[in-house]
């Protein structure tokens, strides 16, 4: 696996209203990263130690501090991940139905973490290529229906185990581990136009 496949993957992890209704907000992460095949100071200047995280229904959007990528974007619509990269106008799109990385087992851990003082369960995902671990707080839910066609990265098998945002993700693979932790959550109406997708489009190859 290449290096900057494996950057779109983490951005991926990294890379999906209180109460009744669905989270629709910021959250912010902190990430860290420690490499394996690949140096983690070299990991964390790429793909930043901070992320910021927009969800709305079935749109998400990150941005984060980290040179090799400007933007992300999911479009719930088109099943399209778009990816903006600097010194580019071109917006660079996987189709989200396309997944390599096949679940083999899907555990739940109730109580099992905490994060900014809320108790968390956990859904860890063992797949081909890593182990993830996700700690979510059903205080923060999000509609999972809007991401089951969204098999890249296996988000569809995370939303739907958990149906809500996650607070703390811990990706483990041969190549890298890294953890993202949020550390402030604000809920808030955000604008359809965060998601807009601008200028040209291609297919990544």
């Amino acid at each position: 696996m290449g290096n900057r496949m494996i950057l779109l993957l983490l951005c991926c992890f990294l890379a999906g209203k209180i109460m009744a209704q669905n989270f629709e907000g910021e959250i912010r992460y902190q990430n860290k990263f420690d490499g394996k095949m690949i140096a983690g100071e070299m990991m964390e200047k790429l793909v930043g130690d901070e992320l910021d995280y927009f969800i709305k229904e079935g749109k998400y959007k990150n941005t984060s501090n980290g040179s090799f990528m400007n933007y992300q974007v999911y479009d719930d619509k088109a099943n399209r991940l778009y990816n903006k990269f600097p010194k580019s106008d071109t917006l660079f799109y996987y189709d989200g139905a396309e997944n390599a990385d096949s679940v083999i087992r899907i555990e739940h851990l109730n109580n099992a973490d905490t994060v900014l003082g809320y108790p968390c369960d956990v859904v860890i995902i063992t797949s081909k290529t890593s182990i993830s671990r996700y700690a979510y707080s059903k205080k923060f839910p999000m509609n999972a229906a809007a991401y089951k066609k969204h098999a890249y990265a296996n988000w569809n098998t995370y939303a739907n185990a958990s149906k809500s945002v996650p607070l703390k993700i811990t990706v483990d693979s041969k190549y890298y581990k890294f953890t993202s932790t949020a550390t402030a959550i604000t809920p808030k109406k955000l604008n359809d136009q965060i998601f807009t997708i601008e200028g040209p489009t291609a297919k990544m190859k």
